[in-house]
């Protein structure tokens, strides 16, 4: 790397930690969780923008003028952070401890930068670093990427409060033996919002994939993996992964919903109190199988075992039973095709790709599949081919293109 290149990096983060510091200092100082990388396919320019449609979460503009692809992560329990240029396929290492003023340059700023601006910030402020965060976006500012974090703080903290406890704060929820209860109060919170009322969960937005980040920031045992968000609208998944069955799948989601509506009404004739299905335990729904034809039957009970499964897989996250969560994972998918009635070539092939890959630790899909999927997987080199391989799929300004995940390989010897 030329050594005018990295001078211009190092004025990148100087500049950026100042702006940081003057503009979010009161999140830096309120914060629990740390938002650590951020990987964008998309053209973007450095500044963010409050978004109260995402939660008041801090979200970059877009900018057409150029592409940023960057990878950037921490060394785990380290002062220095790794920010790879995809693009330009080299690599740039940041110490926390340089605090060097530089004069900002006169050029476009990028996102990624802006980001190593703030977990510089997060690390100054002597926050422990115990994990790192991979996130792939296709489509901000719109509510993917940290807008389901930040609001996820907001429904937490809200749900703490709900049930009474005294400490409402991010960082209480790690200690709090009160989470079922809170779980199921943050589920039934989003309902309207999500407007899966008696269809099913999207377990992934709203529980799963927070418990997931929270784990990974946890001293939990597997704090030495890397997680991985890929997150894309509804319409890009369709086009992207599933193309000419996308009609056909989305009709199906369709029915169903009709199909969970038809069941929450049929069992609010006999208990009234019951506002969502996902509020019903099994014993529940057994007493009330009565009003239900069979294949209603099969449809509420996926919606009740997948809503106690994103319960265990959160519990089995923060304990770092991996074995469980792979379980888990696997008894969902079953599940979605045996009593959810949704199954498809594309979809299982899917699935068998990700759970043949050596350094998947987990993997789940969504109601409406508007965010794809979620890994846990070793820390090792292997991301910066997944984000090539990303890359590769976005080569116009739509997203159009493919992503095969299972070309990504781990070294053996990260596992």
């Amino acid at each position: 790397m030329n050594q005018g290149r990295r001078s211009t990096r190092e004025e990148h983060e100087s500049y950026l930690r100042r702006e940081f510091a003057l503009q979010f200092e009161s999140l830096i100082q309120k914060s629990k969780v740390v938002p650590l990388l951020f990987f964008s396919p998309i053209p973007i320019n450095i500044m963010g923008s409050v978004m109260e449609e995402n939660g008041g979460s801090i979200l970059p503009t877009v900018s057409g003028e150029q592409r940023v692809y960057a990878l950037m992560y921490p060394l785990i329990d380290s002062n220095q952070l790794h920010c790879y240029w995809l693009e330009r396929k080299d690599r740039v290492v940041f110490s926390v401890e340089s605090h060097r003023d530089l004069l900002l340059p006169k050029q476009p700023w990028s996102w990624d930068v802006y980001l190593l601006g703030m977990i510089q910030e997060w690390l100054r402020s002597g926050k422990r670093l115990q994990g790192a965060c991979i996130m792939i976006s296709s489509d901000l500012p719109v509510g993917e990427g940290f807008g389901v974090e930040m609001a996820m703080q907001f429904v937490f903290m809200r749900a703490l409060y709900m049930i009474g406890e005294p400490d409402i704060s991010w960082l209480h929820w790690q200690t709090s033996n009160k989470k079922e209860q809170a779980l199921r109060l943050c589920l039934a919170s989003q309902q309207e919002i999500l407007q899966l009322k008696g269809g099913l969960v999207d377990l992934y937005g709203i529980i799963y994939l927070e418990h997931a980040r929270q784990a990974i920031y946890a001293d939990t045992g597997i704090q030495r993996k890397v997680m991985i968000e890929i997150e894309l609208s509804g319409y890009q998944f369709w086009v992207i992964h599933l193309e000419g069955v996308a009609k056909e799948l989305q009709s199906i989601f369709d029915v169903r919903y009709h199909e969970g509506q038809e069941a929450l009404h049929a069992i609010q004739k006999h208990d009234p109190s019951i506002n969502y299905l996902t509020e019903l335990t099994i014993p529940q729904l057994e007493r009330y199988r009565f009003c239900l034809r069979a294949n209603l039957y099969q449809r509420v009970r996926f919606i009740v075992r997948e809503n106690l499964r994103v319960m265990q897989m959160a519990y089995a996250l923060e304990s770092g039973n991996i074995e469980q969560v792979k379980a888990l994972m696997v008894e969902s998918a079953r599940e979605l095709t045996s009593d959810y009635g949704i199954d498809h070539p594309v979809i299982r092939q899917l699935i068998c790709d990700l759970l043949q890959h050596p350094s998947v630790a987990a993997v789940r899909m969504t109601g409406q599949l508007g965010s794809i999927l979620l890994l846990l997987v070793q820390e090792s080199d292997d991301v910066l081919a997944l984000g090539e391989n990303v890359i590769q799929s976005y080569q116009d300004k739509d997203g159009l293109g493919r992503i095969r995940f299972h070309r990504v390989a781990v070294d053996s010897t990260n596992n």
